[in-house]
């Protein structure tokens, strides 16, 4: 892998506890299905036999890893076989997957394309896709990545320049396959900084106190900077509650206070 990572300096604003999980932010771009077409007004009626290519596919993946290590890889600089290497090895290290829409888009083609080039199936992981939390947990205007990340002031979603840089991708263009890789860097860049900016709202986040030794971690980072915040009431019994110093995420004791 150290051959197709980018070593990054930048951290993120809030690091997280040392733990042992291991976290990937991912994302991918693909290019688009060419098919022959009749008629302009008629977008109906796509078969295997009209496609002059089988279908879209992708051309790229970014992974952040929670301690700021950056993987790219494309099929224009590394090779289609190479990049879905590095992309099965991403997948099946990772405890925690983070990424922005990533239930319903990225991780379904990842499978695709991994089970059609004849991998089998990555290591299981817990899975948090910000975007489903973002529309859980608030009523935004918009739901994009870079208009949450604008409003929250988190971070900057790149802007790609529209269809034009994955048109100039698909004819090879050097200059435009080092934008197409800023743009899919950044897009991980900025879902990890939203992810670490709101994951005390995210619902049922993974337990990251299960991959510390100190059984007092907090369950969302693994800090141990907790401060007593009162109690929570369950349906027969109370626990104490704690506040996260580092991410602000509320947690309970697993001994009972009181019954109620």
């Amino acid at each position: 892998m150290s051959a197709l990572t980018d070593a990054v300096a930048r951290r993120s604003r809030k690091p997280s506890a040392p733990h042992t999980a291991t976290i990937w932010t991912i994302d991918i771009e693909r290019f688009p299905m060419i098919a022959y077409q009749w008629s302009a007004k008629n977008r109906s009626g796509y078969t295997p036999e009209r496609m002059v290519v089988e279908g879209s596919r992708m051309a790229s993946f970014a992974a952040l890893r929670h301690d700021g290590l950056v993987v790219f890889a494309s099929e224009h600089h590394h090779g289609r076989d190479r990049m879905l290497d590095t992309l099965h090895r991403v997948m099946d290290s990772a405890d925690i997957l983070v990424g922005y829409n990533s239930r319903r888009f990225d991780v379904k083609h990842i499978n695709g394309e991994l089970a059609t080039a004849g991998y089998d199936a990555p290591s299981p992981a817990k899975h948090v896709d910000v975007m489903q939390a973002v529309k859980r947990r608030f009523a935004f205007d918009y739901n994009s990545l870079g208009s949450v990340v604008q409003r929250l002031d988190v971070d900057r979603k790149m802007d790609a320049g529209g269809f034009d840089l994955w048109r100039r991708c698909m004819d090879g263009d050097d200059a435009a396959w080092e934008q197409m890789k800023a743009y899919n860097v950044q897009d991980v860049r900025a879902t990890w900084a939203l992810y670490e900016r709101i994951r005390s709202w995210i619902p049922s986040h993974p337990n990251l106190a299960l991959y510390v030794a100190d059984d007092r971690a907090c369950p969302v980072c693994a800090s141990t900077n907790l401060t007593l915040s009162g109690t929570v009431a369950a349906s027969t019994r109370a626990y104490a509650s704690y506040r996260c110093g580092d991410c602000g995420s509320l947690s309970r004791a697993k001994n009972i206070t009181a019954r109620t």
